[in-house]
């Protein structure tokens, strides 16, 4: 062995030079390639980290924009609503549904929406943009749904059942959005607060959204 390692690297002729040239070469590759395979890795561990710390971070500011932005400028709505004799439209939670299939009752939520003020409804409208730009965050995976599912999603999803009849009006125009991201994280979190153990249930928000608005002056629907 000792032997063929001197000739290795004692070339004698032109074959044996080019032998070591080649051995030599091959291990520079193999020790390159070693140390770019390794810090791939590395990278790739260091790009996760900071996207999950990321992911978190813009959980919690979500979340701060919903108590600091998002629920007061509903709570104003609410107030408009109900001084303006607009009755909460879902009475069950089984009605919240967007599912083309069983959204039955476009002429009642047509109808619902047609006694909305101009004014009053560019406002809903406004809303109801915000909260899709809003949601388009966890959809995205930009920012970490679970760790907002908590505080978030109870209010996220009795603000989608309260302006409910908008929604399927502004889906069922083709000139109109379709708001993708909300309808989204809606059924995704809906689903998981009807398959936790405990807490609060969507039948409960639709109550909650009733009796809120009646606060405000508002009535039960008919």
């Amino acid at each position: 062995m000792w032997e063929a390692f001197v000739k290795l690297v004692s070339p004698t002729n032109p074959d044996e030079f080019w032998e070591m040239v080649t051995a030599f070469i091959t291990i520079v590759v193999a020790v390159v390639a070693w140390r770019g395979l390794r810090s791939l890795n590395l990278t790739k561990s260091d790009i996760l980290i900071r996207s999950e710390r990321e992911a978190r971070h813009y959980a919690i500011a979500k979340a701060e924009e919903l108590a600091k932005v998002i629920i007061p400028a509903n709570r104003a709505l609410s107030t408009k609503l109900g001084e303006a004799q607009i009755p909460v439209f879902v009475k069950s939670a089984d009605e919240v549904t967007f599912d083309a299939l069983k959204t039955d009752h476009l002429p009642k939520v047509k109808e619902w929406v047609e006694k909305l003020p101009g004014p009053l409804h560019n406002d809903c409208i406004v809303h109801i943009n915000l909260l899709e730009a809003w949601a388009m965050y966890f959809t995205n995976a930009i920012a970490d749904e679970k760790i907002a599912f908590g505080p978030c999603a109870p209010v996220f999803l009795a603000q989608v059942a309260q302006y409910f009849p908008i929604y399927v009006v502004l889906r069922a125009n083709q000139r109109s959005g379709k708001y993708p991201n909300t309808i989204k994280l809606f059924e995704t979190w809906r689903h998981q607060l009807e398959k936790a153990e405990s807490g609060i249930k969507m039948k409960e928000l639709v109550k909650k959204i009733s009796e809120l608005q009646k606060e405000a002056g508002g009535t039960d629907p008919t």
